[in-house]
């Protein structure tokens, strides 16, 4: 699998990115009257970064996620902009969900 990983690393991301975003939204596709919770929306969004996590894992091994992190966490902005980043989006769904 690692060989094949390592080959075609944007093909693995992409059948990795998919199916974990569509699990956090599968229980609103199987029960429609179910009310979109934020937390199912933002698990949808956690696909794509953990698939980029294990590509990277896979094809570059333990060593690279100490730089990447290192540059995730990086942030340049002040503590109000840190606040949007981190509870805008949640925010936000919560207004148009309860909309």
């Amino acid at each position: 699998m690692r060989t094949a990983v390592s080959k075609h690393p944007l093909v693995a991301f992409f059948l990795l990115a998919f199916p974990l975003s569509w699990i956090a939204v599968l229980p609103l596709v199987l029960n429609p009257a179910q009310a979109p919770e934020p937390f199912l929306i933002l698990g949808a969004l956690a696909g794509p970064t953990l698939s980029a996590l294990i590509v990277m894992g896979l094809t570059e091994g333990r060593s690279a996620f100490r730089p990447f992190l290192a540059r995730y966490l990086q942030w340049r902005a002040g503590i109000l902009w840190r606040l949007i980043v981190l509870f805008g989006a949640l925010v936000a769904l919560t207004l148009v969900a309860r909309w």
